[in-house]
């Protein structure tokens, strides 16, 4: 019972985080559906579908990049 509390505790820290660290990109939504995209420097939507432990991952480093950026400055 401890360890699904902590899990949920964890991914609720991860949830937060990345969305602190979404909010201070400038994104405007696509013209053509109202949705937000992840758009390349290339000029094109990124539309390869991630794997569960690739958004974990890609979840990670967004959270440790805004604990450096809070606690360390960088």
């Amino acid at each position: 019972m401890r360890q699904f509390i902590t899990m949920g505790i964890a991914l609720a820290v991860i949830t937060v985080a990345s969305a602190h660290a979404d909010a201070g990109k400038a994104a405007k939504p696509c013209p053509h559906c109202g949705r937000y995209h992840n758009v390349q420097s290339y000029g094109y939507s990124q539309t390869k579908k991630q794997s569960v432990f690739s958004k974990m991952w890609e979840a990670e480093q967004r959270k440790n990049a805004w604990l450096k950026r809070t606690f360390l400055g960088r």
